[in-house]
């Protein structure tokens, strides 16, 4: 699961910046702690996903979590 997991996070670091949007995931630390939450996740099978379309700043800028 660890691939799956890298190769999700590798796609989005690929997203390149417009005039409009930052992608927060080209910042290393944002990008491995989205990979801490998502691998504790896969440990603790919960039985809810929640996938958000835009996610706030101070969550997703600043930590690289979504949503906590």
């Amino acid at each position: 699961m660890h691939c799956a997991i890298k190769k999700f996070i590798n796609n989005l670091k690929d997203v390149e910046n417009t005039y409009d949007m930052e992608n927060p995931y080209q910042n290393q630390i944002q990008a491995n702690n989205l990979f801490i939450y998502l691998h504790y996740m896969v440990e603790a099978s919960p039985d809810t996903l929640f996938v958000g379309e835009a996610p706030g700043y101070k969550g997703c800028a600043l930590m690289g979590v979504p949503f906590y």
